[in-house]
This record gives C-alpha cells, sequence and structure tokens, in this order.
C-alpha cells in the first residue's frame, strides 16, 4: 500500500510540474512580439 501512496503523490507532482510547464509556455507563446525582436539585439 505504500508503494500506491508514493506512485499516487508522483503522479500528483508531475501533473503539478506539467501545469507550471503549460503555464509559461502559453505565458511566452502569448508575450507581445517586439519583446522577443529587442531581446535579439542584447
Amino acid at each position: 500500500m505504500i508503494f500506491l501512496d508514493q506512485l499516487e503523490e508522483s503522479i500528483k507532482s508531475s501533473q503539478q510540474q506539467n501545469e507550471m510547464l503549460l503555464q509559461q509556455v502559453m505565458r511566452e507563446a502569448l508575450e507581445p512580439k517586439e519583446m522577443e525582436v529587442a531581446n535579439d539585439f542584447v
């Protein structure tokens, strides 16, 4: 039973990490393109 509890906890942790990663990707994909162009000159 301990193994199943650890597996469940690992799955929940992975889901949280995936959600954070998705939010970051969406944020970067939707940010204005002017910032991307400005960063190319740095």
